[in-house]
């Protein structure tokens, strides 16, 4: 007979959202809710879940201080954005409490939060938007102002350049370290969850290698399995599997993750690719520097850009109208040809399962070849 599991989790989640215009703050929703997860596995890998939703209504209330703090953000847009270019704010502040303990003797508590701070901008009849994640209002306020730069930047070349259309379906692609976060959370986390990827298949080039790292959460995952660094691609093959008690087997890699009361599943969503060593081609590109949306369904990865410029011998030439990118797992390598030496991080929100799980992505810039474009 196996020895029986058994773990059990309690979360308390808060969550704010507000909109600020015309320098008025407005509370669109608060919400206080309570998650219980209980599960228990046999020698059978039989499972018994008991998952518990529902308002909580006796946590301490936080709408005064997120004002303050969300008044502050605003007073440095405004001393940084260009005086021509109107703004207003949307911001999403989710805290979580969460206790674990397991018949292991591992125990934990720890609390997180997730900011979603999104700008949305607009110049005459030219409107851009861009949301900064972070996992601290300290980080917020470190972040800022650099993103409130590069806002006032694209709407300079905005100004400057012609908005172009695509004249041809296949492209060559640049995408900068944040668009390449996106993509490899999409194309190499999702597909090594969801089984895509196997073991010594070839993705990329030989600069490719790619670590899942443990980065801000606690000691153990969410199945109370340490979490450690694991290499899952060397010189472009996939060399590492993941597994989760979900999945059933002895050998768990400690990243299942879980939302408010959910059950713990394979999350690969702290990422890092490791800079390669030789510089872009910039004689023919289109360099693609933020999205509207990405997802990952059924095998194919999908990207919509919405800020990218034309570039001729590395000077941009105009200003391209969005487009998409669909692309599938298993065509990767045969246009994935360059690993940028630069390198940057980035964090967001995964809401794969309608769960919100926090996302920390470190990446350089990579180039495609002879990309197949939707408009």
């Amino acid at each position: 007979m196996g020895e029986e599991y058994s773990e059990k989790r309690e979360d308390l989640f808060s969550i704010y959202s507000f909109q600020l215009r015309d320098r008025r703050i407005q509370l669109l929703k608060k919400e206080y809710l309570k998650g219980k997860y209980h599960r228990k596995i046999n020698e059978k890998h039989s499972i018994e879940e008991t998952i518990q939703k529902h308002g909580w209504e006796s946590m301490d209330s936080k709408e005064e201080e997120y004002s303050d703090f969300i008044k502050v953000w605003d007073e440095t847009i405004i001393s940084y954005l260009d005086s021509e270019i109107t703004h207003c704010l949307h911001i999403t502040i989710e805290s979580c409490i969460r206790t674990y303990e397991n018949n292991k003797n591992i125990k934990q508590t720890y609390d997180f939060v997730n900011i979603l701070l999104t700008i949305q901008c607009t110049f005459k009849d030219l409107q851009k938007s861009f949301t900064l994640c972070c996992g601290s209002f300290e980080e917020v306020n470190k972040k800022l102002v650099k993103t409130v730069l590069n806002l006032n930047s694209t709407f300079k070349y905005l100004r400057i350049y012609p908005l172009l259309d695509i004249s041809t379906n296949k492209v060559n692609l640049t995408f900068d370290p944040f668009v390449s976060s996106v993509f490899f959370h999409e194309f190499l986390g999702h597909g090594i969850e969801e089984g895509f990827l196997e073991l010594g298949c070839k993705i990329g080039p030989k600069s490719l290698s790619a670590t899942l790292f443990k980065g801000e959460f606690p000691k153990y995952d969410d199945e109370g399995i340490e979490a450690n660094e694991i290499q899952i691609v060397s010189e472009g093959i996939v060399c590492e599997r993941i597994n989760a008690r979900e999945n059933g087997g002895s050998a768990f890699s400690g990243v299942a993750r879980s939302g408010l009361g959910g059950i713990p599943q394979l999350r690969a969503v702290n990422i890092k690719i490791n800079k390669g060593h030789a510089k872009l081609d910039l004689t023919q590109t289109i360099l693609c520097t933020n999205i509207t949306s990405a997802e990952f369904y059924k095998g194919y990865i999908c990207v919509a850009i919405n800020t990218s410029f034309q570039l001729i011998r590395g000077r941009i030439v105009g200003v391209l109208k969005p487009f998409k990118v669909i692309l599938h797992i298993n065509k990767v390598a045969e246009h994935l040809t360059l690993i940028g030496d630069d390198l940057n991080e980035f964090k967001g929100i995964c809401t794969k399962n309608h769960e919100n799980i926090p996302t920390h992505n470190i990446s350089p810039s990579i180039q495609l070849k002879n990309i197949s474009i939707l408009r």
